[in-house]
């Protein structure tokens, strides 16, 4: 009898010292709630799980969301399809080096090549465009131009683009350009051209020409009327796609 009350003492003993350094018998780890796949397929029926459903993947930014663009440049005929933004907004810079490559001056003979790189704000404002309209193909007409005969303006620092939109007029495009602060937007009307020159400038200007290409230049300035005050409220935010944050 005595054995067995000092056994039962014992285990008190031992059970007491336990619960006071905190010992206790491992318990198996539950989630708080039912994992939720990050994505789902369309065809996939929804399951309703109780409290909040959490995510481990970060969102997806809206930048990154962007479509890719199609540049297609007449002068060479060669194509390259480009994601322009990086997931912060800014000018992906290894896409934009595709672009000057793609775009550079091929005129002269021999294979010379003329390569400069385009002004990011300039490519920014085109994907701009493109993505206003839902456009996938950008068709360049000329960009980078290095100087031969003429100085070539603003094609010659590769700060211009004259450009189409696939399945988007050429008023329409320059009508949208217009808009954009501190930039020149000339719209070229004759059939052998109907494309718009964008380039980015100080102060906007904005011009028609309808003159046949070879042919000299027949500019029609267009009125100026509230330019000055929209390049004076211009911020950089106003390059950027608009279906973006």
């Amino acid at each position: 009898m005595r054995d067995l009350e000092a056994t039962s003492w014992r285990v008190a003993a031992v059970v007491a010292c336990a619960a006071a350094l905190g010992v206790a018998a491992p318990r198996a780890r539950r989630t708080p709630w039912p994992a939720v796949a990050a994505t789902r397929s369309p065809d996939e029926p929804t399951v309703d799980a109780p409290g909040p459903v959490i995510s481990w993947r970060p969102a997806r930014s809206a930048f990154a969301a962007l479509p890719a663009l199609t540049f297609f440049a007449e002068n060479g005929g060669s194509v390259e399809t480009v994601a322009l933004f990086g997931a912060d907004g800014a000018i992906d810079e290894r896409e934009a080096s595709r672009l000057d490559h793609l775009l550079a001056d091929r005129r002269r003979r021999g294979g010379d090549v003329r390569l400069r790189p385009l002004d990011r704000r300039l490519l920014s404002l085109v994907a701009r465009a493109a993505h206003h309209f839902d456009a996938r193909v950008v068709e360049v007409v000329s960009a980078y131009r290095a100087p031969l005969r003429y100085r070539e303006g603003l094609h010659a620092e590769g700060r211009a683009m004259d450009f189409r939109l696939r399945d988007t007029s050429s008023r329409a495009l320059a009508a949208f350009l217009r808009k954009q602060p501190r930039a020149g937007v000339g719209e070229y009307l004759h059939p052998r051209t109907r494309y718009v020159h964008l380039d980015v400038r100080e102060q906007s200007f904005h011009w028609l020409d309808g003159t046949a290409p070879g042919r000299g230049s027949g500019t029609w300035r267009l009125p100026t009327l509230g330019l000055q005050a929209q390049d004076a409220a211009w911020s950089a935010d106003d390059d950027l796609p608009e279906r973006a944050p």
